[in-house]
């Protein structure tokens, strides 16, 4: 039978997601700083560069909006109207 497209591309959305999120990670521990990445953050720190600042929202609206697509596609794969 083989995996169904939707299946697929769930996949697909959860590696790219790892990679955003080690993505995020990489670019704020470059900016604070390894000390800052092992702390308990309890402390403000100034806002992210420009760069890290929008590599760190695009990981958030990932996260805002990936739960429904997944919602959406396991949704589809469980109840057969899929097209593989």
């Amino acid at each position: 039978m083989g995996i169904s497209f939707e299946a697929c591309m769930l996949a697909a959305a959860i590696v790219w997601g790892f990679v955003q999120l080690v993505a995020a990670a990489q670019a704020a521990n470059v900016q604070y700083g390894l000390k800052w990445a092992a702390s308990p953050r309890d402390i403000e720190m100034p806002p992210l560069n420009p760069v890290p600042g929008r590599i760190n929202r695009n990981f958030r609206n990932y996260m805002e909006t990936f739960p429904f697509f997944a919602a959406a596609t396991s949704s589809l794969s469980l109840q057969a109207f899929t097209t593989g």
